[in-house]
């Protein structure tokens, strides 16, 4: 898999006092930490932005305008968004995990962090990571939108509140047609039996709403890693029958187990799910939900997922 989150790589805080700032990377821990076992990353950002520099501006007014406030932290990889933009400065001798045991050393770091940042800032490169964040609306729907695109491309996907139900949505368009097309493969044989009248029971009835609750909560929940059963992060840790039975989860109680708790980089969305870490941020699943979802998923990888087209075409 390759590797995204590395060092020097510019991204916007989700959660947290500085929500919305713009951070760079300068450690990562992909497999966690024994304080702090779920992957995160230690990032060194901008507080306050400078402000606007023009021509006209003498030296003085030039050298206040251009002063930044930054802040080091450890943040949890669900509570980032990465960019396509890089930051060519080296903090590594600075923003290190031991300057944050104590508030002298932090105070130091922040500061040479921030000096540092001040000069990259007037070499008038990087123009990007010194500017705020742009947005249009009302300060919560733009936090919103940012929880609901990390929780839908981030390489984790904790955080499934936003892609479940959005208190305020932006405004998008939806291709009713194409999600029931893509619902009909796994309810395909349950509608033919059920056109019969001699199977027409409150059996059969019942077990197409099973169904149906199944592929709508992986709709909701899964689609963004796993469309079509496969694995975007991990194309190894699929939804196949070969991937599950070599990851030991190829029954229904096995992949009832993993979404309820989690393993690795897949968050855990049980009621009860331990330890804080590796479970969801976002809305956790109910037992039955968790056990019609393990039954949707047994039941697609037992056909070969076919014709499962992804629900965002």
């Amino acid at each position: 898999m390759v590797k995204f989150l590395k060092p020097n790589k510019a991204v916007i805080v989700l959660q947290g006092r500085f929500a919305g700032r713009k951070a760079v990377i300068v450690r990562s821990f992909d497999d966690g930490t024994r304080e702090r076992p779920y992957g995160h990353c230690l990032v060194a950002g901008i507080a306050k932005y400078p402000k606007k520099v023009i021509r006209k501006d003498s030296a003085k007014k030039t050298a206040k305008k251009s002063r930044v406030k930054a802040f080091i932290r450890l943040v949890n990889y669900n509570h980032i968004m990465p960019t396509r933009y890089t930051l060519d400065v080296d903090l590594k001798d600075v923003v290190t995990v031991d300057a944050l045991q104590s508030r002298d050393k932090k105070v130091t770091a922040a500061k040479e962090t921030k000096a540092r940042l001040e000069e990259r800032f007037k070499t008038g490169k990087n123009r990007w990571f010194f500017t705020k964040l742009s947005y249009r609306g009302g300060e919560k729907r733009r936090m919103q939108s940012l929880r609901v695109i990390s929780a839908c491309s981030s390489p984790h996907f904790l955080s499934t509140k936003g892609c479940m139900k959005e208190e305020n949505p932006l405004p998008h368009r939806h291709k009713g047609p194409k999600f029931l097309k893509c619902l009909a493969p796994p309810l395909m044989a349950a509608v033919i039996t059920l056109s019969s009248p001699v199977f027409s029971t409150p059996a059969a009835l019942a077990q197409l709403a099973d169904a149906q609750r199944g592929a709508a909560l992986f709709h909701k929940t899964c689609i963004g890693c796993h469309d079509g059963g496969g694995n975007i992060l991990q194309p190894g840790d699929t939804l196949f029958v070969k991937d599950l039975q070599r990851n030991g989860v190829d029954t229904e109680e096995g992949i009832y187990g993993i979404t309820y708790y989690g393993k690795g980089r897949m968050p855990g969305f049980g009621e009860k799910c331990t330890p804080r870490g590796q479970c969801t941020f976002g809305a956790r699943l109910q037992d039955e939900e968790i056990k019609l979802l393990a039954e949707f998923v047994k039941s697609q990888a037992d056909s070969g997922w076919p014709n499962v087209k992804s629900y965002g075409d």
